[in-house]
């Protein structure tokens, strides 16, 4: 069975992540206590950090975020509808 050989990040791209993770509670928290819409302090962080503004992560990591991002929403969809109680 092939393997993906283990490749330590460097220095630089765990100081990025670890502000955008930063970033993205420093962020949201207030936003979410005071104006409910947290998840758009969120997504202001990440089109900040990301390819539109300055293009901070490689594309690999803005494709890995890209798809944690759509797990989370289908999480999201799916609690709204077990909350609700209607299956469409």
């Amino acid at each position: 069975m092939d393997a993906l050989q283990y490749q330590e990040p460097s220095t630089t791209t765990l100081l990025i992540l670890s502000f955008f993770l930063l970033a993205l509670h420093v962020v949201a928290w207030p936003l979410d206590h005071f104006i409910s819409c947290g998840l758009l302090g969120q997504i202001l962080v990440g089109t900040i950090w990301g390819t539109p503004i300055t293009s901070w992560f490689d594309i690999d990591t803005e494709n890995a975020v890209v798809q944690l991002g759509f797990v989370g929403l289908i999480l999201l969809v799916y609690q709204g509808i077990q909350i609700s109680g209607d299956p469409f």
